[in-house]
């Protein structure tokens, strides 16, 4: 009887010692596998950084690579960025989502502040974590362009005279209600324009991917290209940039991080804003001369700045030189326009421009007069200036 206790006890220890030792290698065996799957994981998806491209005053594109994704692909890549080093997803970031496959990327960040440094990487998320790839550097373009804060608001935009005093294409008035906006104090000045021509390294012809931006070649034009650079006739550093394409006024535009305003935007901040009530002729005043270079004072532009500003402390929307909109122009957008944000009719084969130039009547120069021309045309009264988002 004691030896088949002692011998019960015996295989039974046998039994118990071979389950647990079974127990600890299954663990180990899971461990290890768990451990070969992070690390297979992390050794097959990659993302490499490539390169930082269009750097401008508010914005930048950077390109990435994922050059492996592993099995199962990934539930998000995208670029992070901050002013501090190593951004992660908590930090800046656009996501692009799900990928199911390799292949590069370009993101644009827009929304930068002009003059900053900047650190940016590459993102992708799978199975619960994210990897980086390597960290790139930028500087945003510094800024000198001074602008000017127009509030939102409601407005009546077009001749609220009697319609059978108004031209066609200036009726019905319509209220319109705009967001907020910063548009430029002054006209872009040669000076402006000439730097903005030598940072994209625009062709010596005033070209730049094929497109005419300048007609460097019409005598009236007062910036020309020494072989090397850019450069801007004598004393006329502070005058408006003429003989500038609609595509050089929205190239301009771009470039800094904006556009050009669109007509309603442009008559609003004309009118003074939230000032429109004053009802004005012209920029600023009922006397023209007090606020405009027109055809009764001028024979041809004047440097910006010079004669009197409007209620919003900006100067010459009236007269000096017309102003490229962003706006395509039909005579009976104002019959069918949205009232809020109008952005003008979705196609057309002109552009609009606004204020009247130094070769103008007055009657040309009323707030409220529309012309237009073709986006390749120039001359020497055409120039623009820079509209910024809020």
């Amino acid at each position: 009887m004691e030896k088949k206790i002692t011998k019960g006890i015996y295989e039974y220890g046998i039994s118990l010692n071979s389950r647990i030792s079974s127990m600890i290698l299954i663990a180990i065996l899971m461990g290890l596998f768990l451990i070969a799957c992070n690390d297979y994981h992390s050794r097959i998806v990659d993302i490499q950084s490539q390169n930082v491209d269009n750097i401008n005053v508010t914005s930048v594109e950077v390109l990435a690579t994922i050059t492996d994704i592993g099995e199962g692909g990934i539930s998000n890549h995208g670029w992070c960025w901050a002013i501090s080093r190593d951004p992660t997803i908590d930090d800046d970031k656009i996501d692009l989502g799900d990928k199911n496959q390799t292949g590069g990327f370009t993101v644009t960040i827009g929304g930068l502040t002009p003059a900053t440094t900047y650190y940016a990487r590459p993102f992708v998320s799978f199975d619960g974590q994210t990897k980086y790839g390597e960290e790139l550097t930028f500087t945003t373009l510094g800024f000198q362009i001074e602008t000017i804060f127009v509030s939102g608001g409601d407005f009546q935009m077009g001749c609220t005279g009697e319609p059978d005093d108004c031209p066609s294409d200036e009726i019905p008035a319509h209220t319109v209600t705009l967001d907020g906006f910063y548009l430029s104090e002054n006209e872009i000045t040669n000076g402006q324009y000439a730097d903005f021509m030598n940072k994209i390294n625009a062709q010596a012809n005033g070209s730049y991917d094929g497109i005419e931006y300048l007609d460097i070649d019409d005598d009236d034009c007062q910036i020309s290209h020494n072989g090397s650079s850019f450069i801007v006739d004598v004393d006329k550093e502070d005058f408006p940039v003429i003989e500038v394409t609609w595509y050089g006024a929205n190239g301009f535009c771009e470039f800094y991080g904006g556009r050009l305003p669109t007509e309603a935007e442009w008559e609003y901040a004309a009118r003074g804003g939230t000032n429109y009530t004053d009802n004005y002729l012209y920029s600023g005043s009922n006397t023209i001369g007090d606020v405009a270079w027109y055809e009764g004072n001028a024979t041809s532009t004047n440097q910006v700045g010079l004669k009197g500003v409007n209620q919003l402390g900006i100067y010459d929307m009236t007269g000096n030189v017309w102003e490229w909109c962003a706006d395509w122009y039909s005579d009976t957008y104002y019959g069918s326009n949205p009232q809020t944000n109008p952005k003008g009719p979705s196609s057309g084969t002109v552009h609009v421009l606004r204020g009247g130039s130094w070769g103008n009547y007055a009657v040309h120069c009323l707030l409220t007069n529309r012309n237009d021309n073709y986006p390749n045309y120039s001359t020497n009264s055409y120039g623009f200036r820079l509209y910024l988002p809020d």
